[in-house]
């Protein structure tokens, strides 16, 4: 009993590791990704006729998230129609909102 108490606490503690060690990456391209766009957005103001292409990129961007979020809900109500289909599409969805909040928790030292 010993040995599997030291076993958990071990897979809990690799879990918690890999867990940070994700949210860090992720953060970390987020900030990367969020410095570039950023100067790029500033350094385009200087450029003649950038506006407009702002604009084309913007109404890309646009229809990206529309195509993809009626992607996703088409998908989702496909899978409502199959037998158990709530009860998974629950269940995942309670899964990533746990995975969720561990990466928020590993990634505040308070919560750790």
């Amino acid at each position: 009993l010993n040995c599997a108490s030291s076993v958990t606490k071990f897979a809990g503690s690799v879990v918690s590791l890999e867990i940070r060690t994700a949210s860090a990456a992720v953060s970390l391209g987020l900030r990367a990704v969020d410095a570039g766009v950023s100067t790029a957005m500033h350094v385009a103001q200087c450029v003649p006729g950038s506006d407009i292409a702002l604009q084309a990129g913007e109404a890309v961007l646009d229809l990206a998230r529309r195509t993809s979020c009626a992607t996703v809900e088409r998908s989702v109500g496909v899978a409502r129609q199959l037998p158990g289909g709530d009860t998974v599409l629950d269940t995942v969805g309670q899964l990533l909102r746990e995975v969720g909040f561990l990466a928020a928790a590993a990634e505040s030292p308070g919560l750790a």
